[in-house]
């Protein structure tokens, strides 16, 4: 699935994605032929778990 569709999934917007991409808080998305990210279902629930942590408190480096 794309970006949008993971992001509208799991509650985080797809900058925050984009973000915890960029920092290595998640690996890079793998990328389909015309170079569009691809994502998972795992990669909907991790983002779930990452907004839940993160509404929890618990920063980036935690």
């Amino acid at each position: 699935m794309n970006i949008g569709e993971v992001a509208k999934k799991s509650g985080v917007s797809a900058k925050m994605i984009r973000k915890y991409e960029d920092s290595g808080l998640v690996p890079k998305a793998k990328r389909n032929e015309s170079g569009y990210r691809s994502y998972s279902n795992n990669d909907v629930h991790t983002f779930r778990f990452i907004k839940t942590a993160r509404s929890l408190g618990f920063s980036l480096k935690d």
